[in-house]
């Protein structure tokens, strides 16, 4: 989106060998945050993802954080 940026993407090596996420970052909207859950949720690289309900206590201009695990 026109708003929509990240300001920190974490990575740490899990035990066995996957990839553990952390994403942060603002969102312009509610709609935009969920569309993003949605797209890494969807995609089979990723799994686990959590986005805690508190990140949509904002309407708009949202920080956010979300973390995954890349599988691949």
């Amino acid at each position: 989106g026109e708003r929509d940026f990240i300001t920190t993407i974490r990575y740490t090596k899990l035990s066995d060998g996957k990839l553990g996420i952390t994403v942060k970052g603002t969102a312009v909207d509610r709609d935009a945050l969920l569309s993003f859950e949605r797209m890494l949720a969807s995609n089979t690289k990723y799994s686990g993802v959590k986005l805690p309900i508190s990140n949509f206590i904002q309407n708009r201009d949202i920080q956010f954080t979300i973390e995954f695990i890349f599988t691949q």
